[in-house]
């Protein structure tokens, strides 16, 4: 029996038993979906931060609060604080720095409450993300000291209805009235945030009136006029450490990214996420060719007279075992094409779906994903079908014709 031959009586014994066989490529058909639909969520969510970053310029510093192993996280995370931004500025590496304090708050104005992520920052933030105002002006220097706030373009909507209509007007953000002085454009979504409900004030007052603290979360730098990312990192280093009076590197209470290096922790990262979700995934062609196994073996004995009958007419040992070697790869090779359908379906109407969500974020399928899936889904079929094949090869001819 020719190769050929064995696959298109394979095909055939398919379209006789189509609800049998469809429920035993269950597993592998799920399989293989699962791993399409991992890679192609995880390559989506790698382009959506990875473009983010890229926003911010590839020189831009974040230098957040918390050590190495060597130092409490609790401690650590009021390590950051006004004063050290403050010195930070004065710095002939420095170019632009935007210190950074925010919480969760809920706006009200006429009756109407939202909730709102609250940024106490400076002027300067505007200038290193780069973002336009919709209506009336960014926070200014000249507001020190005053309850004046800039509002996101989704809260003013929410609570004014056109952004014009939000200038003049009055807030409470908890107990505090603050005054409207200007609607940001919309910005949509950044690291599966909505830009659209932050609401800026001025670091002071955010830091006297609203949290009654004196840390921040984080500040952003950017580099002055000939000098490198890398530069400005080691001179913010040797300053930070310097004021914390630190002298062992591993007694950092603090970390400096670059938008490079985030990037590169983010691939990576996503990576290993994606890998990790994967062989999840691939648990079920496991599974699946297990099924294959088990099926192959009960269709070995339903089919023993066949057997016989087929070796009484000529056929050797090796066209039995080719024969439901066939068989089994077919399955699982109809399965994987099922799977890889089901998988892109099932990731498109995901990608559809996020991307009400989040901005930017794309349908994404990656081709070495499908072949490698398939691949693996007719080898399981090999590997689980060598089992049945061999023990149907193994009968004999004459108890096999005899068989009830």
């Amino acid at each position: 029996m020719r190769t050929t031959d064995a696959f298109l009586d394979a095909l055939r014994g398919l379209r006789q038993k189509p609800g049998r066989s469809l429920l035993t490529t269950l597993g592998i058909i799920i399989g293989v979906a699962a791993v399409i639909v991992m890679l192609s969520l995880g390559k989506g969510a790698e382009s959506v931060i990875l473009s983010e970053l890229e926003s911010f310029g590839p020189d831009t510093l974040f230098l957040e609060p918390g050590g190495t192993e060597g130092v409490s996280q609790l401690a650590s995370f009021t390590a950051l604080k006004q004063s050290d931004a403050a010195t930070l500025t004065a710095l002939p590496e420095t170019g632009a720095l935007a210190p950074v304090l925010f919480i969760e708050e809920v706006a009200n104005a006429g009756g109407e409450q939202v909730n709102a992520t609250v940024f106490g920052t400076t002027p300067a933030l505007r200038e290193i993300e780069s973002f336009e105002m919709q209506a009336g002006v960014f926070l200014a220097p000249e507001d020190a000291g005053a309850s004046v706030v800039v509002l996101g373009s989704k809260i003013a909507g929410e609570l004014f209805g056109a952004p014009a209509d939000a200038l003049g007007q009055e807030i409470r953000l908890g107990r505090r009235a603050f005054r409207v002085v200007g609607v940001a454009e919309p910005r949509g979504s950044q690291f599966f945030l909505d830009l659209d409900t932050y609401v800026y004030v001025l670091l002071q007052t955010a830091a006297d009136k609203l949290f009654g603290v004196d840390y921040l979360t984080y500040v952003m730098l950017t580099p002055a006029p000939g000098v490198t990312a890398d530069q400005l990192k080691e001179a913010v280093t040797a300053k930070i450490r310097e004021r914390h009076r630190i002298e062992d590197p591993a007694d950092d209470d603090f970390h400096i990214t670059t938008a490079q290096e985030a990037a590169a922790i983010v691939s990576s990262v996503t990576l290993a996420l994606t890998l990790f979700l994967t062989a999840v995934a691939g648990i079920s062609l496991v599974v699946g060719g297990i099924g294959i196994m088990n099926i192959m073996l009960v269709s070995v004995t339903e089919r023993t007279r066949e057997i016989g009958l087929r070796m009484a007419v000529g056929a050797t040992r090796r066209d039995i075992q080719r024969q439901f070697l066939s068989e089994a790869v077919v399955l699982t090779g109809v399965g994987g094409l099922l799977g890889i359908g089901l998988g892109i379906g099932a990731a498109f109407l995901a990608s559809v779906a996020i991307a009400q969500f989040q901005d930017g974020w794309e349908f994404a399928i990656s081709p070495e994903a499908v072949v490698i899936s398939f691949v693996v889904a007719a080898g399981t079929g090999l590997v689980f079908g060598i089992s049945p094949a061999r023990r149907a090869s193994r009968l004999n001819p004459i108890d096999a014709l005899r068989y009830e």
